[in-house]
């Protein structure tokens, strides 16, 4: 499951003079971080604006720099704050699609379900849902919560949509990891994992009310066809170095 994406391309849904809405590639930052290679999709839509007089990207939330899909950002620091700080309100929906493994031994996943779990992160952000709830202790707990449906199973892997609930790092690796299902192509979590591809996640719905005129907007990025066919023919797997 080779990425096949331009470098250094984005994918405008929508732009008004107070937003964009993009598709973000696979392999492409959301935000910049110091000696990171490549521009990131904040630093291209910067060079997009320059010429129109703006000066300010501000990303309010962020997608992994290997999971593709719909992305918003503010063309003010000031909006962007606000969104950020009225999310929960303005967000009607966040949808994802992946792929599965499944490792030997666990239940499969079921057709529907709604996932509450806590997450705690360790000091390297590496998540995980610990076995008894953390009491006592230094580590700070996260409340999360998603919904999945299964849209396709196969020999050794399933096609999974995912509705965010909460909105935690990871949190849809993590969840489906701990079940024995992590992501294809995931490297961090799971006991089985197959790295030689891309990670396969795909952000392919959002909807929110946007912040200035009210309306109720919705936007969708198909996740890559891929996904379909190795579902269909099965996917081959290998236990993680050290499993």
């Amino acid at each position: 499951m080779k990425p096949t994406t331009r470098p250094n391309h984005l994918e405008i849904l929508f732009e008004d003079q107070h937003l964009v809405v993009i598709e973000k590639p696979y392999g492409m930052l959301s935000t910049p971080f110091p000696g990171s290679r490549g521009k990131s999709a904040q630093e291209l839509l910067v060079d997009r604006y320059r010429s129109r007089g703006k000066r300010t990207i501000f990303a309010v939330h962020r997608l992994d720099r290997d999971t593709s899909g719909v992305m918003m950002f503010a063309l003010s620091e000031k909006l962007g704050k606000r969104i950020m700080d009225d999310w929960d309100e303005l967000v009607q929906e966040r949808t994802y699609r992946c792929l599965c493994l499944r490792e030997p031994g666990s239940a499969p996943l079921p057709d529907t379900a709604e996932f509450n779990d806590v997450i705690v992160y360790n000091k390297f952000g590496i998540g995980y849902i610990p076995k008894e709830t953390v009491r006592g202790g230094k580590e700070k707990t996260f409340p999360s919560t998603c919904r999945i449906r299964v849209l396709g199973r196969g020999p050794q892997s399933d096609l999974v949509e995912v509705e965010l609930i909460t909105g935690r790092k990871n949190q849809i690796r993590i969840q489906l990891a701990h079940r024995g299902h992590p992501i294809s192509g995931d490297p961090n979590y799971g006991t089985i994992r197959n790295t030689k591809d891309r990670l396969a996640l795909h952000a392919c719905v959002l909807g929110f009310i946007h912040p200035v005129t009210g309306d109720s907007l919705r936007f969708e990025s198909p996740e890559p066809a891929v996904f379909h066919s190795l579902v269909s023919r099965g996917k081959r797997v290998s236990p993680a170095r050290g499993k």
